[in-house]
């Protein structure tokens, strides 16, 4: 489902198909808490929605594992979703091809 999700945005195809792959299998294995098209209840664990929670309500960055700036140069925090496969580029490219060409 986050994979047919986040295909909508980064289209792997074009000039830009191998960096939005790439970017495509980020996604697979880190959420962000930038991310506008998720609910986070669904793909964090309860410790890191506590503090995705709090970071929205009190705007304080206080973890350690920051990934990077968002564009207004607020911090954002990456998460590891709550399940478990973590896939390559190489399997997130088989799924996007059989999404693609499967009826």
């Amino acid at each position: 489902m986050r994979l047919k999700l986040k295909l909508a945005r980064y289209k792997p195809i074009g000039v830009n198909a191998h960096f939005h792959l790439m970017m495509l299998a980020d996604l697979m294995n880190r959420v962000y808490s930038d991310e506008d098209d998720i609910n986070f209840e669904d793909y964090l664990v309860r410790k890191d929605l506590q503090h995705y929670r709090n970071h929205v309500k009190n705007s304080q960055h206080k973890r350690v594992d920051l990934t990077r700036t968002t564009a207004n140069g607020g911090l954002n925090f990456s998460y590891a979703p709550s399940y478990g496969i973590r896939p390559s580029v190489e399997e997130v490219g088989r799924g996007v091809r059989c999404l693609i060409n499967c009826e």
